[in-house]
């Protein structure tokens, strides 16, 4: 009989403890602050209009999250080179265009964004094309399709 009660005790235990397992996991959890730009615990965050970028190209940012009115370097990496220093406004962003390098290599790079007083750094991942080369530049004889002197127009 003893046996029994322990083993109902027992059972009634761990009925106890899943119950408040699972009440704790279907409780709605309390809300948290609201994030600010002086708030330490805010990430900031750098956005791009578009993912792919063509060598030379602009590439249109927008920041958020960093110190009201800070500077902030942005640079591109894999070979890491500085691009601008913007200041962002009184809610800690800013938006605008870089140009990448002419010679920045075709592939994966990461557009970095770091405040030069907070330290906070946001970055993303772009993939850069090659720069469209031109097929009928000066001096060349390729043809377009249209006439381009007198002599060129057919004669019936």
């Amino acid at each position: 009989m003893k046996k029994i009660h322990r083993v109902l005790a027992a059972a009634a235990i761990s009925v106890g403890l899943v119950t408040a397992g699972a009440g704790a996991v279907l409780a709605a959890p309390s809300p948290a602050p609201a994030p600010t730009a002086g708030n330490s615990a805010y990430t900031p965050v750098v956005t791009v209009a578009s993912t792919t970028a063509v060598q030379g190209g602009a590439v249109s940012l927008t920041l958020d999250g960093f110190l009201p009115g800070e500077q902030v370097e942005i640079g591109v990496r894999s070979d890491y080179q500085k691009l601008i220093v913007w200041t962002v406004d009184s809610s800690g962003g800013v938006s605008g265009s870089v140009t990448l390098p002419d010679d920045l290599s075709v592939g994966t790079h990461t557009i970095i964004a770091q405040g030069l007083t907070s330290g906070r750094t946001a970055h993303i991942e772009i993939n850069v094309v090659a720069k469209p080369t031109s097929a009928a530049g000066p001096g060349s004889t390729a043809k377009s399709g249209l006439p381009r002197a007198s002599n060129d127009v057919p004669t019936s």
